[in-house]
């Protein structure tokens, strides 16, 4: 996404309306819990449970970090019985999230 070059208020307001929902997007991935829900939920739905043992913290970190996450729009919940499941709304965030895995190689000291 590049400078607005045209005279058009309208197109120019709009790619700054863009830009504030993708820094939005960002700023919601800005948390090691949030993504390692995500990179779960590639494979598939989970259940609140399931990703309250992943992360190994309380449901209500859980809640909190889902609901960051669904206010965005990158996942979604359903009702099923006595359970909510979770599911990825956004895949391509997963894209992006494998290509700095990629491009930033191992970080580990061993190195």
């Amino acid at each position: 996404m590049g400078k607005c070059d045209c005279d058009n208020e309208c197109c120019c307001q709009s790619e700054k309306q863009d830009l504030g929902r993708e820094a939005a997007i960002f700023k919601a991935l800005g948390h090691p819990s949030r993504l390692l829900m995500l990179t779960s939920l590639a494979d598939g739905k989970k259940c609140v449970c399931e990703l309250q043992q992943l992360l190994g913290v309380d449901m209500s970190t859980v809640s909190k970090h889902l609901n960051v996450l669904k206010k965005i729009g990158i996942v979604d919940f359903e009702k099923e019985g006595n359970y909510i499941y979770y599911r990825l709304l956004m895949p391509c965030v997963i894209d992006f999230l494998n290509c700095i895995q990629k491009e930033g190689g191992c970080q580990c000291s061993n190195g």
